[in-house]
């Protein structure tokens, strides 16, 4: 009988992350409660090797893993500053040397570095000896993402894909994201003034056709089973928008 769904008797607080270390769908879901973390097999048992339960403070993101020449970390970072960071079985691996501010972008992976983005747009790299750098950022606003070798940075309303400057119009953006369908890759944007979704190629081309109307950021796939590239995003409230790329 399959395991799921599961209920639970405390609220979930953040977003479920998974885990698929080795690429062999052995996969990992890890529940945050608050402060406590929960992490189950894909049988829905609780895995007994994790040994990290409980954070100080509260859990400001879905714990998040990366794998740094060869070895897996895993982050949890706290709503009092405090950044862990773990190995495979949640014991200590690298010790943060210091608080952070948190801002709204996530953990994320530079090279061999975590990488760290403050509220006052500062920058932290950490690296695997657990070595701080940290550089002002001088921008009003600053996000990013990285996904394989491409990168993307947001600066108010400038898009940088791997270097390559794209001016987006004026307006308030959310975080972009990268997604690799049918071996090609597209990076998307979203404007929640006016509900424009833009999609654009690696080489910085924004594709035929957009913006087009979306609440939301697009979830990307080939859904037809066809070859061909479709992403969905919410419309209305109650509506759910299916697009098809040309």
């Amino acid at each position: 009988m399959h395991p799921f769904p599961i209920k639970f008797k405390d609220d979930i607080t953040q977003a479920l992350a998974v885990f698929d270390y080795d690429k062999n769908r052995k996969y990992r879901f890890i529940i945050t409660q608050g402060s406590e973390v929960l992490m189950l097999n894909n049988k829905g048992k609780k895995v007994k090797g994790f040994k990290y339960n409980k954070s100080n403070s509260d859990i400001v993101f879905p714990p998040q893993h990366f794998r740094i020449a060869g070895k897996d970390y895993i982050t949890i970072a706290e709503k009092n500053g405090q950044l862990n960071i773990l190995s495979r079985v949640g014991k200590p691996r690298i010790l943060a040397p210091k608080a952070f501010d948190f801002s709204n972008t996530p953990i994320s992976l530079e090279n061999t570095k975590l990488v760290v983005i403050e509220k006052d747009n500062t920058k932290n790299s950490i690296n695997i000896d657990g070595k701080v750098s940290s550089r002002k950022l001088e921008v009003t606003s600053y996000q990013f993402v990285i996904k394989g070798k491409t990168k993307v940075t947001l600066d108010d309303n400038l898009m940088r894909i791997n270097g390559i400057l794209v001016e987006l119009p004026y307006g308030i953006y959310k975080k972009p994201s990268i997604s690799i369908v049918n071996q090609k890759e597209y990076v998307s944007i979203i404007e929640t003034q006016e509900n424009k979704v833009y999609v654009y190629s690696k080489s910085g081309n924004l594709l035929h056709g957009f913006p087009i109307y979306g609440t939301s950021s697009p979830d990307f796939g080939d859904m037809t089973k066809s070859g061909k590239t479709n992403f969905v995003t919410k419309g209305e409230s109650k509506e759910i928008l299916i697009y098809e790329l040309n």
